[in-house]
């Protein structure tokens, strides 16, 4: 059974011409409770101590990592400087392989 056309074309121009509702945002309260809810997983988050350990020695490695690269290099820097003939330029264990007069 379906309604004369004129009652529902009634009320299509009566949907039509009434004046449009305004969009409300989220209540008050909604808005506090989300940001309480996220402030305190934030807080959360660094309150726990063995996140906070974690964060500590992964400083501490990386600390530990860092030092030990220069001192290698550093190290390795002085090898070689003091393996090499100031003279000319040529490391001394080259120089000692070529001079042996090796003979089967």
């Amino acid at each position: 059974m379906s309604l004369p056309p004129d009652s529902v074309d009634r009320l299509l121009r009566g949907a039509a011409k009434s004046p449009p509702r305004p969009i409300e945002g989220p209540s008050f309260a909604l808005e506090t409770r989300t940001l309480q809810t996220w402030r305190r997983a934030v807080a959360g988050a660094d309150t726990q101590p063995l996140l906070q350990l974690w964060r500590a020695g992964l400083a501490t490695a990386f600390a530990v990592a860092a030092v030990a690269v220069t001192a290698s290099a550093y190290a390795g820097r002085q090898a070689d400087q003091e393996s090499t003939d100031p003279y000319t330029g040529v490391a001394q264990e080259l120089t000692v392989a070529i001079n042996t007069n090796w003979q089967p």
